[in-house]
């Protein structure tokens, strides 16, 4: 059978650092998610794929020690983090600084974040659209979303998120993805966000 590789670390933050070691040999430009939930992250991946660039996990508060110790071997010019204040605060932008100048991508909330992050894609052919409350879904769509250079975008699973719906009006994608079922992402919403691709 074909060979087995096990990536990993002590945990998430030294997961992620092994993942880009194993990699990318360095990189310019340097993705940055917190670690501690996943919108950000997963909303992330398709743009960081397309940029060929690593994405590393970051604590809310401070720059775990596998991280920082990844960045240095990178030695990016750049590094982006996602997400606002209350996911990567100052602290960690500040840490970042030290390696690489420091770019914010964020919106007010989890929904409006990932419509940041997704902007920074050429003009997609198509999107991916899951619930923002859940993680699986999210997962699920964010490896097929970067290999076709395609936006992850969140929704309530109730209502259309109007960020969402604006980001698809101005990205005229020629097709959508809703991953998950109903209860993810109910019949409503699909409903709305269909009406979104009709002539």
């Amino acid at each position: 059978g074909a060979p087995v590789t096990r990536l990993f670390g002590d945990d998430r933050y030294a997961t992620a650092a092994a993942v880009s070691r194993a990699t990318f040999p360095s990189a310019d430009t340097v993705y940055v998610a917190t670690g501690a939930d996943f919108p950000d992250g997963l909303a992330g991946a398709p743009v960081a794929a397309h940029e060929g660039a690593p994405l590393l996990l970051s604590r809310a508060d401070r720059l775990p020690a596998a991280t920082a110790t990844e960045l240095a071997r990178l030695d990016p010019e750049r590094v982006v983090l996602l997400g606002g204040e209350g996911v990567l605060g100052p602290a960690v932008a500040e840490a970042l600084a030290a390696f690489a100048d420091v770019e914010r991508v964020a919106g007010a909330d989890r929904v409006a974040t990932a419509v940041a992050v997704a902007e920074r894609l050429p003009p997609p052919e198509e999107a991916f659209v899951a619930t923002g409350w859940a993680y699986a879904d999210a997962l699920s769509a964010s490896a097929v979303a970067g290999a076709r250079r395609a936006p992850v975008l969140l929704t309530s699973p109730t209502t259309a998120s109007p960020a969402t719906v604006a980001a698809i009006e101005r990205a005229a994608p020629r097709r959508l993805h809703i991953v998950g079922g109903d209860r993810a992402v109910s019949g409503e919403v699909e409903a709305a966000l269909r009406d979104l691709l009709e002539p």
